[in-house]
């Protein structure tokens, strides 16, 4: 049988190093929101024929004037294209740029959303992942019977504290 045990200080060391990467790439990178988070359009856009290059599009759009441009093709015959925050006529000029380049381009679904919005999604994210956090962690510490959460009488004997022979008590 394998003892993974015996390394365990081998699996710390590679726990910390992929730890440490993974927090110097979020410092040099930083995180890049969805539209969800820093505001913004969706237009979903259906073509009668097979739908244009997306590079193309996205070219067509950001040579028109249009910001944060980000086109992907989804299905055989519709794309999506996000946008910075866009009022009504920006829209429809963006409709219009799209249906005079490229024939039978048709709008299917449209969805703005604001930066006030994106904010205070954005703060409740950070909320809730801090206390999924604290969770994780008291749930963690009380199951491995970290003393200072351990004051609590333990009824069953098949708990971890028992079998090491602390009973909740002992200090």
């Amino acid at each position: 049988m394998l003892n993974l045990m015996k390394y365990y200080k081998a699996w710390f060391l590679v726990s910390a190093l992929i730890s440490v990467v993974a927090i110097a790439a979020l410092l040099v990178y930083g995180l890049k929101p969805g539209i969800d988070f820093r505001g913004g359009t969706l237009t979903q856009v259906g073509c009668a024929n097979t739908p244009p290059d997306s590079a193309q599009v996205g070219e067509t759009l950001r040579a028109a004037g249009f910001e944060g441009v980000q086109v992907q093709v989804l299905g055989e015959r519709s794309m999506v294209i996000r946008t910075s925050p866009q009022e009504n006529e920006e829209h429809l000029r963006l409709i219009q740029v799209l249906s005079e380049k490229y024939e039978g381009m048709i709008e299917e679904q449209f969805t703005s959303i604001g930066p006030v919005i994106g904010r205070e999604l954005k703060g409740q994210a950070a909320v809730q992942l801090i206390l999924v956090s604290l969770g994780i962690i008291f749930y963690i510490a009380y199951f491995f019977c970290i003393p200072c959460f351990c004051h609590i009488p333990l009824h069953t004997s098949h708990h971890n504290c028992s079998q090491n022979g602390y009973n909740g008590y002992d200090h």
